[in-house]
């Protein structure tokens, strides 16, 4: 399943993802929590940083909060 944040799909998974990585939670925290490795979360957010425009998690709250603001 994709989901879309305004003209960019993101996967479920990427999703999911992004939501704890907002949320300040580290890679091992989303990993343990998804009940994936930790490895995958890094390759997750590999894929998703580059389709957002964004270069590191970091950037990631104020890219969704950009987003909420537009559907205003």
């Amino acid at each position: 399943m994709r989901m879309e944040l305004g003209r960019v799909a993101v996967t479920q998974r990427e999703a999911e993802i992004l939501f704890y990585v907002i949320q300040g939670k580290t890679n091992p925290e989303v990993g343990i929590m998804l009940g994936i490795a930790e490895r995958r979360v890094k390759k997750h957010l590999e894929n998703t940083f580059p389709k957002l425009g964004i270069e590191n998690r970091h950037a990631a709250p104020s890219f969704v909060a950009d987003f909420f603001r537009r559907l205003r």
